[in-house]
């Protein structure tokens, strides 16, 4: 089978992207201790070199409220200058990367997880059965202003834009699902409800 559009290049909010070959986000754990190691860069590097046109990082660690080892951190004593050699490793070889914006919400089975756990609402996770704690509005917003001090970050580090992962069961997934969220706010109820994060967070990183 023939793809004749797959190495030609595309334009994505105004930015245009040499071809259609995405790297997805996809977890190395090559990060220790949240810091953005330099086998990561290299792996990205590498794939970038190779001719990717688009490489979405694995998930990374935006909240303060989650301590994520295996995730890069955004925000810490040496992360500006990480963030900065990352993008410049992908970039200058004339792909774009995206950094990837999500959290588990309830939905994790890790060490210590169930004391870390925020969730639309207080609902067990049905695979872990990790029992969450319900966000309370005043800690919604405080995801949103990290997920938009996050994106600006990336911008000045020059990656080249964010990707909000909503979907399998993490965190804004969560909020649109009428099964794991029944808050009786803004934030739940009816789709507008529902979808109020994901919008917000939209408008506070474009």
């Amino acid at each position: 089978m023939e793809y004749p559009l797959l190495l030609e290049p595309i334009t994505l909010a105004g930015r245009t992207v040499r071809n259609r070959v995405v790297h997805a986000s996809m977890s190395t754990r090559y990060t220790q201790n949240q810091d953005i190691d330099p086998r990561l860069v290299r792996y990205h590097a590498n794939r970038a070199a190779g001719g990717t046109g688009l490489i979405v990082t694995e998930p990374l660690n935006v909240l303060p409220w989650h301590d994520r080892s295996h995730r890069p951190a955004l925000f810490g004593p040496n992360t500006r200058d990480a963030l900065a050699r990352w993008a410049d490793a992908v970039e200058s070889r004339g792909c774009r990367l995206l950094g990837q914006f999500q959290d588990s919400g309830r939905g994790h089975r890790e060490a210590g997880r169930s004391q870390q756990a925020w969730a639309p609402s207080a609902l067990p996770d049905d695979l872990s059965w990790t029992m969450p704690r319900e966000m309370p509005t005043h800690r919604i917003h405080e995801a949103i202003e990290y997920f938009g001090k996050g994106a600006r970050r990336l911008e000045e580090a020059g990656f080249s834009g964010v990707e909000l992962s909503a979907g399998h069961g993490h965190l804004f997934h969560q909020f649109l699902s009428p099964a794991a969220n029944i808050r009786d706010d803004e934030y739940g109820g009816d789709v507008e409800g529902r979808t109020r994060l994901l919008r917000e967070l939209i408008e506070v990183i474009t």
